[in-house]
């Protein structure tokens, strides 16, 4: 006999989602994606996760682990723009969500 079953239905990622803010309230030493980072907030490169050819496009653009990296716009859709060096970038929601960043030091 066949039987329903709901779909599971995974929390809708929004600003107005409260755990999405909590994860936006990041703790010193603690890694996130690039994605829930916030805009202008000092931020290193902990790690990029990815292929060979992902990490190798990242470090001709400059965004090696242990870069300083600042968010400059964070739109609901479409690229981030990130600054590193004085440079501006626009980076994919794919690759950013590869981009693993911790905060900056206090002080």
């Amino acid at each position: 006999m066949y039987q329903e079953t709901s779909p599971s239905i995974s929390p809708t990622v929004t600003p107005r989602n409260p755990e999405v803010k909590a994860a936006r309230r990041q703790e010193p030493g603690k890694t996130q994606p690039l994605t829930l980072a916030q805009i202008g907030r000092k931020l290193y490169i902990a790690s990029v996760t990815g292929g060979r050819t992902v990490k190798s496009r990242l470090a001709s653009l400059g965004l090696l682990p242990g870069q300083q990296v600042q968010v400059v716009r964070l739109p609901q859709f479409g690229p981030i723009v990130v600054s590193v060096k004085g440079t501006r970038l626009a980076l994919g929601r794919g690759v950013a969500l590869k981009i693993l960043v911790t905060e900056a030091p206090a002080g």
